[in-house]
Formats: structure tokens, C-alpha cells, sequence
């Protein structure tokens, strides 16, 4: 018998404000899919606050794992993150959920 789930993390922190540029030179920096990680990017039409319609684009890092090396990936993450994001708690909240 195989079972499988997913969790997905998502970080949100109103006190931290970066712009595009800065996401992207993080994640450059990160090298996440030299890691180990596999990068997917998604585009959608959103419609903002004031009725406009814009392209939204998200990327996914995504790796696929047994729950009991949840620990070690998470350790990657955790040591790939630049220190702005390294502060934000999101880690112990995802090995607990796991």
C-alpha cells in the first residue's frame, strides 16, 4: 500500500517588505534547485484592489521526500535563506505539521 500527502509552505509577514528584485536576488542567492529542489514557475491573471487586471507570477520550489528526512530538507532551507528571511518562524511550524 502507498500513501502519499503534501504540505505546502507558504511565507507571509506583513513586517517584511521586499520588492521583486530583492525575492529573486534571494532566491538566486538560495540556489535552491542546486540543492536539491525542483522549480516551477506559474503565471495567473489577478485582479488587484482597484479592478485592474495583472499577470501574477509565483514559484514553486518543490521536493519530494519521505516525512523523516523532513528534517534535514528543512535544514537546507533554513541554511539557504538569506538573514531577512532566516528570523521568520516559519521552519518549527512546518516539522510540527509534518
Amino acid at each position: 500500500m502507498y500513501c502519499s500527502e503534501s504540505d505546502v509552505v507558504r511565507v507571509f509577514d506583513d513586517k517584511l517588505d521586499l520588492t521583486d528584485k530583492e525575492v529573486l536576488r534571494y532566491l538566486k542567492q538560495a540556489d535552491l534547485e542546486h540543492h536539491g529542489f525542483k522549480k516551477s514557475v506559474e503565471y495567473s491573471i489577478v485582479t488587484d484592489e482597484n479592478g485592474r487586471k495583472k499577470t501574477k507570477k509565483t514559484i514553486y520550489y518543490k521536493v519530494t521526500v519521505d516525512c523523516s528526512e523532513v528534517g534535514k530538507w528543512e535544514k537546507i532551507l533554513k541554511d539557504r535563506m538569506p538573514g531577512a528571511l532566516k528570523t521568520m518562524d516559519i521552519f518549527a511550524k512546518t516539522l510540527t505539521e509534518v
